[in-house]
């Protein structure tokens, strides 16, 4: 009996509007959750370029010797 109740409160929600679920993204977006994930893309490509450039580096090394 609960799981049914469950299933039905899902299916209740998932059929709301597309306007519900924009408010909860503009909600999402007011609490800072979208300008974190480019800035963590950032953060990323930083340290692999760092780590490419230290590899080409140690390369570049050997190859001078």
């Amino acid at each position: 009996a609960l799981r049914e109740a469950i299933w039905n409160a899902d299916l209740s929600t998932s059929s709301y509007p597309i306007t519900e679920k924009t408010s909860i993204t503009s909600l999402w977006a007011q609490l800072g959750g979208y300008p974190d994930i480019p800035r963590l893309l950032q953060l990323d490509i930083q340290s692999t370029f760092r780590k490419s450039l230290a590899s080409i580096q140690s390369q570049s090394k050997k190859i001078s010797k």
